[in-house]
């Protein structure tokens, strides 16, 4: 009911709700991925929040971009997201996706695809990834289809509901170890490495 009182005029919505049983982002994601019959899919999170021109922004930004690139990938704020400190913080984000182009430099909680470059990168899927860090696992697989591109206008801001996140995460060396490890290597680092680290941490 909610989402139908920001439709405008006549237009159809069609809402779909998914129930999983099974524990764990990914597997809610992996549900999802059979309904997908849009042209983009954005895949958002319930601790995050979306300016109200998001949707516009990224369509917009794809409509400028060449088809080589599949994926917008929205910069993630931090308090005050109008703040001069965030402004400078989004550019350097785009400064580092320069530099290094396969790497993901956001997370989940704004990605914005082309869904058949999606599709054909195997989607969100528990066969490849049950982990945390689902984002920049699929950014990694994503990157043997397509391109991503990231701008400071598509932002989102972490909402006060966000709760302490530091079990799961990865640890500052791993952090490191990922943006020094050359593509080509990247699926001996999480499909090898990483996963061992996660596994152990239950």
């Amino acid at each position: 009911d909610i989402a139908k009182r920001y439709v405008p005029g006549n237009q159809k919505i069609e809402i779909v709700i998914l129930e999983e049983k099974r524990p764990g982002k990914i597997f809610a994601l992996e549900q999802a991925v059979p309904y997908i019959q849009t042209e983009f899919v954005i895949f958002g999170d319930a601790d995050t929040v979306y300016p109200p021109d998001f949707i516009t922004v990224a369509s917009e930004l794809f409509e400028k971009l060449p088809e080589e690139y599949g994926a917008l990938l929205a910069i993630g704020k931090y308090g005050d997201a109008g703040s001069f400190g965030n402004s400078i913080y989004a550019w350097g984000k785009v400064i580092w996706s320069k530099l290094l182009p396969k790497k993901c430099h956001s997370g989940g909680y704004g990605q914005v695809f082309r869904t058949e470059d999606f599709i054909k990168c195997g989607g969100y899927h528990s066969k490849y990834w049950k982990f945390v860090l689902m984002d920049h696992e699929i950014i990694h697989r994503f990157h043997k289809v397509s391109k991503t591109y990231y701008h400071p206008a598509l932002w989102v801001s972490t909402s006060d509901r966000r709760t302490n996140r530091k079990n799961v995460r990865w640890n500052t060396w791993e952090q490191i170890l990922y943006l020094l490890t050359p593509f080509r290597w990247e699926d001996w680092f999480f499909y090898s490495f990483f996963t061992k680290k996660l596994e152990q941490r239950n």
